[in-house]
């Protein structure tokens, strides 16, 4: 879903509604309780975009082969859906970099 198709800057509150409705779409047949936040309270911000993590109590059936993914949001609400490197550190810093220049270079 696109949130936004102007140039206006989006909130970040704006942003974590995106990655929710993804996440939603995602794991709609692997949610058992709606009570469940959807997101990680953690986020990360770059220049350009905003990485949220999906909450890690929703178990995803083995056979869909959904793999652990996170959502970058461009500021200006562009959704990815992107590998979750939140185990690596560093490569989670370099990954929110290199999403970050891509929307930039997009203008999205």
């Amino acid at each position: 879903m696109m949130a936004n198709l102007d140039s206006r800057m989006i909130t970040l509150d704006e942003a974590r509604k995106i990655a929710t409705d993804r996440v939603k779409y995602d794991v709609q047949w692997d949610i058992k309780d709606d009570s469940i936040p959807l997101l990680q309270d953690n986020y990360l911000d770059a220049d350009c975009c905003w990485m949220f993590f999906r909450n890690k109590a929703i178990v995803i059936a083995p056979e869909r082969g959904l793999s652990d993914c996170a959502y970058c949001i461009s500021k200006k609400g562009h959704p990815r859906s992107i590998p979750d490197f939140s185990s690596d550190p560093a490569r989670l810093q370099e990954y929110l970099q290199i999403m970050s220049n891509y929307f930039k270079q997009h203008d999205l």
